[in-house]
């Protein structure tokens, strides 16, 4: 399988809402998570 980037997962805020630790604490996971769920559902 080659390793390339065929999609892409964003999310916004505003930027009083979360300090960019908190994003990565709170928000990355989450991000990660839907990643690995949608590689292992189209990846074969």
């Amino acid at each position: 399988r080659a390793e390339r980037t065929v999609a892409a997962i964003n999310v916004s805020t505003q930027s009083a809402r979360f300090s960019v630790a908190e994003m990565e604490r709170e928000i990355l996971p989450v991000l990660l998570e839907a990643r690995q769920r949608i590689e292992d559902f189209f990846v074969v």
